[in-house]
């Protein structure tokens, strides 16, 4: 059981303290920490996971999602040439130079149309080519055909190969494959948007200015589970790297994925669906909708504190259960919104993860010492990027002169640098000169030679 598991109790303390409370300590028992949770998931979803187990997985290959397949052909460097191409020069040799041109011949760039190979707009398209005869382009003709034709006719054959080659290369090879999890484990929901593949959301634990409760609300919530695709773990943190994420609402009306990050597929929710539905209690209850029936438009998503992605509707397929009494009217069970230093319940005024009595209280980074900011006396190094260490007054004693300016600092506040390039002699210089001298090159750091005056 989590609760009693040492190990992964002090990973989750870690992360806790490692992503968002800096070095604010944790006052309280992760034990206490995780009391809501352990209370939201013992309502059912306990029962529902296989015996002892808070994740389970299976490994896929599919194909790439669509949003994956659009953000990869915009990053060409070769279809931003061709964009170039065709709303300048050939835009320019066109008898009509107009707006209504340019979005005609920017549309034979448009990524959905290209991942299609088809021409998907109203009317016909006409684009007079080099020799001055017009090419009509009607809906359903293939792109990458009218593309050939137009890009030759002007005298880029190679540069339409190059963007065949590389587009045909994606569309062809690109696939999400890795382990599928569904999960109840309070590290999947504080991770939900904490990644090294360049993503994130409004969960992200590393914004300041996200909503980074809506994770712990969602973790002591009874109804929601984490689906998510990853193949690999952080450097920065010892848990999974997720590729995709899907929260879902799992409930006696049914189940319903919510909006997919950083991309939305129908593929995996569907995936999440199925492995959800399997492992439900209550699944002769539930009948199937796909995405687009119409019934998907009865029901409506109510939530408090929790982020309410459902609030733009259901995109997805789902199970709903037509005999439940609040069917139509679904109000999504918030989760305890919790500090997560000292386990309180709605005692916040902003969007952190800690209360403001635990705001003010530090940890002395020399020796571990609790020190209260409004009663201590303490000394802060300052950084800078939102970096402090705080020491308390035991451990300020040893000052030692900067060797630049001589004024007298605490010896854990001054900064060892490389003197200059031309051997490894080191000099002691407080934050303030480091700051103002101290340069990096080639991956060290050196303060000149000549700004050292003790």
């Amino acid at each position: 059981m989590l609760l009693n598991d040492e190990k992964e109790l002090n990973k989750i303390k870690d992360f806790i303290e490692f992503f968002r409370y800096k070095n604010r300590p944790i006052q309280t028992s992760m034990q206490n920490i995780l009391y809501f949770w352990h209370e939201a998931k013992s309502e059912f979803l306990f029962d529902m996971f296989p015996k002892g187990k808070l994740i389970v997985s299976k490994e896929i290959e599919i194909k790439a999602p669509r949003d994956m397949l659009k953000e990869t052909i915009e990053k060409l460097p070769v279809y931003h040439e061709i964009s170039s191409i065709l709303g300048g020069d050939i835009k320019m040799k066109q008898p009509d130079t107009g707006l209504e041109t340019l979005i005609g011949l920017l549309n034979l760039i448009d990524v959905n149309n290209i991942i299609e190979n088809r021409f998907m707009a109203r009317g016909t398209l006409t684009v007079y080519l080099k020799n001055g005869k017009p090419y009509n382009i009607v809906n359903g003709t293939k792109i990458m055909k009218a593309l050939k034709k137009i890009l030759e006719s002007y005298g880029f054959e190679d540069l339409y190969r190059r963007f065949e080659s590389e587009v045909t290369q994606i569309i062809g090879t690109s696939k999400f494959d890795g382990h599928l999890c569904l999960s109840i484990h309070p590290l999947d929901y504080l991770t939900a948007s904490v990644n090294e593949r360049d993503w994130s959301s409004c969960l992200d634990w590393r914004k300041d200015e996200g909503y980074a409760r809506g994770a712990i609300t969602m973790m002591n919530s009874p109804n929601i589970v984490v689906g998510y695709l990853t193949s690999d773990n952080m450097e920065m943190f010892d848990w999974n790297n997720k590729k995709w994420r899907q929260f879902f609402y799992v409930g006696k009306e049914g189940i319903f994925p919510i909006k997919g990050y950083p991309y939305d597929s129908s593929e995996l929710s569907n995936l999440c669906l199925e492995g959800l539905y399997a492992m439900c209690p209550n699944k002769e209850n539930l009948k199937r909708a796909e995405e687009f029936s119409p019934i998907k438009h009865d029901y409506q998503f109510i939530t408090f504190t929790m982020f309410n992605d459902l609030s733009e509707g259901l995109i997805h397929d789902f199970y709903y259960n037509p005999d439940a009494k609040s069917k139509y009217c679904i109000v999504l069970d918030d989760g305890a919104d919790e500090c997560l230093s000292c386990g309180q319940i709605d005692v916040f005024d902003g969007d952190e993860v800690f209360c403001v009595d635990c705001e003010n209280i530090v940890r002395c980074a020399e020796c571990d010492e609790i020190i209260d900011l409004d009663y201590d006396s303490h000394f802060v190094a300052d950084y800078g990027d939102d970096c402090q260490n705080y020491y308390c007054e035991y451990c300020t004693g040893d000052y030692s002169p900067c060797e630049h300016c001589g004024e007298e600092v605490p010896s854990f506040y001054r900064s060892l640098v490389v003197l200059d390039d031309k051997n490894e002699t080191r000099a002691e210089v407080c934050e303030k000169c480091y700051n103002a001298y101290a340069y990096v090159l080639n991956g060290k750091t050196y303060f000149p030679a000549d700004k050292i005056n003790f």
